[in-house]
């Protein structure tokens, strides 16, 4: 296996482990959904006297703007990896500007260390 086709499975893999946390994030979104109606029903029934499930569900409300830009964050980097991510393996594939000199003193020195003569 080749550079070249080692960083296409390390993207790619990368790319799909983000699309699985996306997918996981997406099922907690639907609870958070479902508690925070669960709760409006409860205030609703109670008044609105009863500040604290009032206050209850505003910081589902909150948390699930929190669960939301995850899901957004997580699954646009996953389609971005699994869609070639052309900048990830450009960086992973790159190649230095100036090639070392093989064979030159500096290598010899550098294995052997240096010798007095």
């Amino acid at each position: 296996m080749d550079k070249q086709q080692a960083s296409w499975l390390i993207v790619r893999a990368f790319g799909l482990y983000l699309l699985i946390q996306a997918f996981m994030l997406g099922l907690g979104i639907l609870s958070e959904v479902y508690t925070a109606h669960r709760y409006t029903k409860l205030a609703s029934s109670l008044g609105t006297e009863s500040s604290y499930v009032t206050a209850i569900l505003l910081t589902y409300r909150i948390s699930l703007v929190a669960w939301l830009l995850k899901f957004v964050l997580y699954s646009a980097a996953g389609i971005y990896l699994l869609r070639r991510g052309r900048f990830l393996m450009r960086w992973l594939q790159h190649v230095p500007d100036s090639p070392t000199e093989v064979g030159g003193d500096g290598d010899a020195q550098q294995l052997v260390g240096r010798e007095r003569r």
